[in-house]
């Protein structure tokens, strides 16, 4: 199984040199088109990730909602990641709903848009603090036993906080000075503790009771 990359944006220099180093940074197959189109998977992407990068600068990010709300992203198997996104009001609960994982904004340089495709890539989320606060807020409550801060350690709570905001387990660990395993210990007694099944859900949990 291999991973597809679609840069979807203005056909400008700046956005054409961004998809010849995506490509040559990541070692993935990367498609260009200025045409504000999702792309359909074919026949012979089978098992592939396909990860679609959509420029959101002007009105585009208005036209990349109209065609996420007619597609069902989950079964065609896809992936997005916005960039470029300046002041623009983002339903973040929802984008994420269909299938968005990742956010780049204006000021972001091109090596921490690799760095977040490659996590996304590894089945990780690529949001900053601010959007998993908006995104909690859309959210239903969290159960009681979640809310319940004192039940992670001090290093859980830093394991976790580095999970919310976008670290791979490998990144943690060189942080915090622990070896992977360690981290995945610790990420499944945190799933426990807090009664979640998955790293999303984790993150969810952490950005709204983690200070």
């Amino acid at each position: 199984m291999g991973t597809k990359l679609f840069v979807i944006g203005r056909s400008n220099l700046q956005n054409r040199l961004l998809s010849s180093y995506l490509a040559d940074k990541l070692g993935l197959e990367c498609e260009f088109s200025d045409e504000a189109r999702v792309p359909r998977k074919g026949s012979d992407d089978d098992g592939d990730q396909v990860l679609v990068l959509w420029e959101c600068a002007g009105e585009r990010f208005d036209v990349f909602s109209r065609q996420l709300d007619s597609i069902e992203s989950e079964q065609d198997g896809l992936r997005f990641a916005l960039y470029n996104i300046g002041a623009q009001k983002i339903r973040y609960r929802h984008i994420l709903e269909k299938g968005v994982r990742g956010l780049f904004f204006e000021n972001d340089l091109p090596d921490v848009i690799v760095k977040g495709i490659d996590a996304i890539m590894h089945g990780e989320l690529w949001f900053s603090r601010e959007p998993m606060g908006h995104i909690v807020v859309d959210s239903s409550p969290a159960r009681n036993k979640a809310s319940d801060n004192n039940l992670l350690t001090d290093r859980e709570k830093q394991i976790l906080g580095l999970l919310a905001s976008g670290a791979r387990n490998s990144e943690i660990a060189r942080r915090l000075d622990i070896s992977p395993n360690t981290v995945k210990s610790h990420l499944y007694n945190i799933y426990k503790k807090i009664d979640v099944p998955s790293r999303l859900q984790a993150a969810l949990w952490a950005a709204k009771n983690l200070e």
